[in-house]
């Protein structure tokens, strides 16, 4: 068994004889990436020693680690992960990097520093006094931040101080102050002209049930129709969403669920503000009337009123094919990587991730039966013999004759082979991965980032947004293991949901009067399932979960075959790319002609 190798490669002794804090006396605020950037242009200089360098390289590798307070189990991420490899996490650590980082603490006095090493020796070891004061440092840090323009970083640490003095005990004095020093960044945030300053802050009270529900249920109402009035459609949904959130806190069932009508009313407005201006869409439009028809049915919505928005929606789809525009490359995976990255850099989160979910069309029916059909008549001695399909461990899984009978079940299953191993390979390692890659390496979405897209959507069932937020989540941070497992199994129950709310009949009925739902085989048998989600997604879902001939997925997932290997490869990125997709996708059946 290999022994594994310290991170720091210095003498421990050598530490004392350095003045750390001098190299970061420049840097006005205690923001992570700063403190990377000062490290990374000394050590590319080349101008310090090797006393020096080892210790700034040991500095620079516990700074990169990614603070995710939204995961309090795995609070420090790497800052790079790919589906080969990540840079380090805590449990790279050795004993005597310990030791080196109890030594560096004991000769700095940098907040920013000191914060990170604590918290490592809390995680780590354990260590409750290292714990108390990393708390005590994180307060600090988030009041010295919290201005319009650093509240975001504000936001992170009052939640890891929070989560700190948690672990330590409600009742100690420490876990007070923080919840105190918290209550009054709520309300002095109130005023803030930022849209979500005062928000994220709220999120947190909430979290951990903290104050009185009647204050913040009034500053919540407050805000949001101050944004209604301001046209700011999205701001004032957010706000209605967490008022009801302190309703629910309160247990005022009819006002929660008339903030929650009031939120997806915002929907309506936002769709109407998303075909004028400078950029009209009716892509985007659609996907608002979408969330406000599905808001509406949760929330009790007036029955005429959804059905006037259903065609609305038809009407605005059927506007959308006119925006629909290529996007491709040649087959260089360079050229498509770049092309992907360009798609989304620079952007605002939400915008990133819409560009990403529809980076690339699904796959066309059409030039797929073409391209397979023209391989037939170059290789037509292939058609002679049968299709046999094969395992990892060699067995057979799939087969088709060469009679005339199976002439039909070989073209598809040749269909389903040519798009698994050719286009939505291309797809996943081109387009997806290198885009998801930059959206990660910009924004590092938190949980609260994400939410918007699980809540009021159509194809995720109430009680099931939390499964979905894990599994996109995880996804965009490189962690398709859990990916797979959150994502996976919920996407067979979310096709039922989808026919059911389209009012597809959905179980069957057995001779002894029960009446057991449809499960995934016998749901693509459907033929409201292809009308509904349409012929390309059909295929899609249909090759990537069911189809031997395809990935098989949902039942190599069930019964146990795939592996580790098989889960974090370029198959889940698809699956978790094309979960995303549906997730911005309006599922309606069309109207009948008449």
């Amino acid at each position: 068994m290999s022994q594994i190798s310290n991170v720091f490669q210095g003498n421990i002794a050598d530490i004392k004889t350095i003045d750390i804090d001098t190299l970061f006396t420049d840097i006005r605020e205690p923001i992570q990436n700063k403190y990377f950037d000062v490290l990374n242009t000394v050590l590319s200089s080349g101008k310090i020693d090797q006393k020096h360098y080892s210790l700034y390289h040991f500095l620079i590798k516990l700074v990169s680690m990614h603070l995710k307070p939204d995961t309090p189990e795995t609070p420090f991420g790497p800052q790079f992960q790919f589906t080969n490899g990540r840079s380090l996490v805590p449990i790279d650590l050795t004993d005597d990097d310990i030791l080196a980082i109890k030594e560096i603490n004991d000769h700095t006095n940098d907040r920013m520093l000191k914060s990170r090493l604590l918290d490592l020796l809390w995680v780590i070891k354990k260590d409750h006094n290292a714990c108390k004061e990393a708390a005590e440092i994180y307060l600090q840090m988030g009041v010295i931040l919290n201005t319009d323009d650093s509240w975001t970083y504000a936001e992170i640490y009052f939640r890891r101080a929070l989560q700190l003095a948690k672990a330590l005990g409600r009742s100690k004095e420490l876990y007070v102050n923080i919840s105190d020093s918290i209550q009054d960044a709520v309300r002095d945030s109130s005023k803030s002209t930022k849209d979500y300053h005062c928000l994220k802050f709220m999120e947190i009270l909430l979290e951990f049930n903290i104050g009185d529900p009647v204050e913040y249920v009034t500053i919540a109402g407050n805000i949001a129709d101050k944004a209604l009035n301001d046209c700011n459609m999205c701001k004032a949904r957010d706000y209605f969403k967490l008022q009801a959130d302190w309703y629910h806190c309160l247990k005022d069932d009819e006002k929660e669920q008339a903030a929650r009508l009031r939120a997806a009313m915002t929907y309506i407005t936002e769709a109407e503000q998303r075909i004028t201006g400078q950029s009209p869409s009716y892509a985007v439009a659609s996907e608002f009337i979408k969330r406000a028809i599905e808001g509406m049915r949760r929330h009790g919505g007036v029955a005429n009123k959804i059905v006037l928005l259903k065609a609305k929606l038809n009407e605005y789809q059927k506007l959308s094919h006119k925006e629909m525009k290529a996007f491709g490359t040649n087959l260089d995976l360079t050229d498509c990587s770049r092309e992907a990255i360009n798609h989304v850099k620079s952007r605002e989160l939400p915008d990133a991730i819409r560009r990403l979910a529809f980076i690339v069309p699904t796959i066309n029916i059409s030039e797929l039966k073409d391209t397979v059909k023209d391989m037939d008549e170059r290789f037509v001695f292939g058609k002679l013999a049968p299709i046999t399909l094969v395992d990892d461990a060699g067995r057979t899984i799939t087969s088709a004759g060469s009679s005339l009978y199976d002439e039909a079940r070989r073209f598809e299953l040749s269909m389903y082979s040519y798009a698994a191993q050719n286009e939505w390979t291309i797809r996943a390692v081109g387009y997806i991965d290198p885009a998801r890659t930059r959206i990660l390496s910009e924004h590092h979405p938190t949980f609260n980032d994400l939410a918007y897209i699980v809540r009021d959507n159509p194809f995720i069932p109430p009680g099931h947004e939390e499964i979905f937020l894990r599994g996109i989540h995880a996804g965009f941070h490189s962690d398709f293991l859990t990916a797979a497992l959150f994502l996976v199994p919920q996407i067979e129950n979310s096709i039922r949901y989808v026919l059911d709310s389209n009012g597809v009949y959905i179980a069957n009925l057995e001779s002894d009067g029960t009446q057991p739902l449809k499960v995934l085989g016998p749901l693509f048998d459907l033929p409201e399932t292809q009308e509904i989600f349409g012929e390309s997604i059909y295929f899609e879902l249909k090759g990537h979960l069911l189809e031997k001939a395809g990935y098989n997925f949902r039942n190599r997932i069930a019964h146990g075959y795939a592996t580790a290997a098989n889960i974090t490869s370029y198959i889940t990125i698809s699956i978790w790319w094309l979960v995303l997709r549906l997730c911005f996708t309006p599922l309606q059946k069309p109207a009948s002609k008449s």
